[in-house]
């Protein structure tokens, strides 16, 4: 009997002073469900929580409260999802505040998405259509992650898709994009404006990779970002088959960014201003540059036309001590290093180990115009037709040597020889199917 006192005692010490942990709760949303909307279940959730969406249309603008951590939204089983706003004039979903780890996950990558979130026809002129996030005070908006959605605009008052303005320094970090579709009508498919310099916690303050962006009908370009720094842009899939955007992305005041091992095809009839530029400020030379950028294994397809003479990479207003190196270009336009309008080109720029096809030309005297920007011997071209599939069969040199990614755009690593553009060869092996897909269509709110 004794014994067995001692043993109650010491359960009933324990339990005292070891209390059972709290699980993380699934709140389930749909029709005869614990929730009838993703609002009322993101209120009730808790850090940890998870939101599963049943099959339907949520007609419905999610504002995020500042209190709710580290909560993942995401459709049930193979269910499909559809999130449009009530009130087209305001973001669908807004996040704004001290607010850390929350993902909105489609469960399937790109085309096979099960989440659409339809963008607002005319939120402010601020704010993203689908997406708006922000913060203006420390601890910083961080660990927001948005993946394996289809994200459609519907603007016409020219609206970003992603939309984020840390306010001042530092205020939000560790954003990442991936494995998104991204299209419709919109000016940016991600803008990221603010004064968000300096590294962060994060390695990178915000990735976006992966994506296939549609800019087909975008007034402006697919990322862009404005006094940002830390931006990694990898693995992409960026096309135009129309004629309203200016660029493919843009990068102005911006520093020790990478864009890398992406594609970037500007097809047959389709027209734009230049597919990358890195900018300063837009008039008088101050410190506000772009500089320290890697535009690097990228495959660049100009097979329709540039305006301007920009070139296919633009660095004008300052923009110094960029790379461009190892990517493959196709098509007519060659990279160029231009000043703007008062002639304020940058320097310390390097252009080597890249090869074109088709007819590019590398034109020198434009990419070492103003000052000390430099031109490598290694580049050159190669005779023949834009090859089909992309990929480079005689390169002879080893790009991971050269300060290129130590893994290719699939997470393996990088051969020698050869190695140039987003993707190569393995001679000795089966041509890779890299094909880019084509424009899907029939993708609508449902």
């Amino acid at each position: 009997m004794r014994i067995f006192f001692i043993i109650i005692i010491l359960l009933l010490s324990s339990a005292l002073f070891f209390p059972a942990s709290s699980s993380a709760a699934t709140l389930e949303v749909g029709v005869g469900r614990a929730y009838s909307t993703i609002q009322v279940a993101v209120n009730a959730a808790s850090s940890g929580d998870n939101i599963v969406i049943y099959a339907g249309t949520y007609t419905e603008n999610l504002n995020w409260p500042a209190n709710k951590d580290n909560i993942t939204v995401r459709p049930y089983s193979s269910d499909f999802v559809t999130i449009q706003p009530a009130d087209n004039n305001a973001t669908t979903i807004r996040i704004s505040g001290d607010i850390q780890g929350i993902t909105f996950d489609g469960l399937q990558a790109g085309l096979n998405s099960q989440m659409l979130i339809v963008g607002a026809n005319n939120p402010p002129s601020n704010d993203g259509q689908a997406f708006r996030l922000n913060r203006t005070s420390l601890p910083a908006l961080s660990g927001i992650t948005l993946k394996n959605l289809r994200i459609q605009g519907t603007s016409t008052a020219g609206r970003p898709m992603i939309n984020s303005q840390p306010g001042t320094d530092n205020y939000v970090d560790d954003l990442r994009i991936e494995n998104n579709y991204i299209y419709g009508n919109f000016s940016r498919a991600v803008e990221l404006q603010g004064t968000n310099t300096g590294s962060g916690t994060a390695t990178w303050r915000a990735s976006i990779t992966g994506n296939i962006i549609n800019v087909s009908n975008a007034t402006y370009s697919g990322p862009e970002w404005s006094l940002w720094d830390y931006v990694f842009v990898d693995s992409n899939y960026i096309y135009n088959t129309g004629t309203s955007v200016s660029y493919f992305i843009q990068v102005r005041n911006s520093q020790n960014s990478n864009i890398q091992n992406n594609i970037f095809e500007n097809r047959t009839g389709a027209s734009a201003s230049a597919i990358i530029v890195l900018r300063g400020n837009w008039s008088a030379p101050d410190t506000s540059q772009s500089s320290n950028t890697a535009i690097i294994n990228n495959t660049i397809d100009q097979s329709g036309s540039l305006s301007g003479g920009n070139g296919a990479i633009f660095l004008t207003d300052l923009s110094s001590n960029n790379v461009v190196r190892n990517n493959f270009f196709i098509g007519n336009y060659s990279p160029r290093v231009l000043g703007n309008a008062s002639t304020y080109s940058g320097s310390g720029n390097s252009f080597d180990n890249n090869r074109s096809v088709f007819s590019v030309t590398w034109s020198a005297a434009s990419w070492t115009n103003g000052d000390n920007n430099t031109s490598g011997v290694t580049n050159y071209n190669a005779s023949g037709n834009k090859p089909s599939p992309y990929y480079e069969l005689t390169a002879s040199y080893d790009g991971s040597s050269l300060g290129a990614p130590a893994l290719d755009y699939n997470g393996a690593n990088r051969i020698s020889p050869p190695d140039v553009g987003a993707f190569e060869y393995i001679s000795g092996g089966p041509l890779p199917d890299t094909t880019p897909p084509s424009p899907p269509t029939g993708l609508v709110a449902q």
